[in-house]
């Protein structure tokens, strides 16, 4: 697969809840950098983080923009999801990508802060009575 495909394929696996066809894309020596956090992700530390925000929303990402050049992708989108509770959450993300032979060697996210915290918040189990 060319850079466009790979991405294409990233995009369209995460809408189909397709974890293990995302995790395929991911080379083995992958670094995913966050805005948010400004951490450096794993393989194995983002599996996790996928699960767990992708698993528990339906999740679209409506391309806002889009470059490829060589083994380098930039996407600007618009990210829909419906929350367990069925509220609808949108908001811009940036990401650029590296690939390498068919797989995602980086990918760097930026998204606001507030909008992860507000995530972060609506995805978080309530607080219990009392506690």
């Amino acid at each position: 697969m060319n850079t466009a495909d790979v991405i294409n394929a990233f995009y369209s696996r995460i809408a189909a809840r397709d974890f293990v066809g995302v995790i395929d894309l991911y080379d083995d020596d992958i670094r995913i950098w966050q805005s948010h956090n400004e951490h450096v992700q794993s393989k194995s530390e983002n599996i996790p983080h996928l699960e767990y925000v992708a698993g528990r929303t339906n999740i679209r990402h409506e391309i806002v923009d889009r470059v490829i050049a060589e083994d380098k992708g930039s996407v600007r989108c618009r990210v829909h999801m419906d929350l367990p509770d069925g509220q609808h959450f949108e908001f811009p993300v940036a990401i650029f990508f590296t690939v390498r032979a068919g797989h995602i060697l980086s990918i760097h996210e930026y998204v606001d802060n507030s909008v992860v915290a507000r995530l972060t918040e609506a995805l978080s189990p309530p607080a219990e009575a009392g506690a």
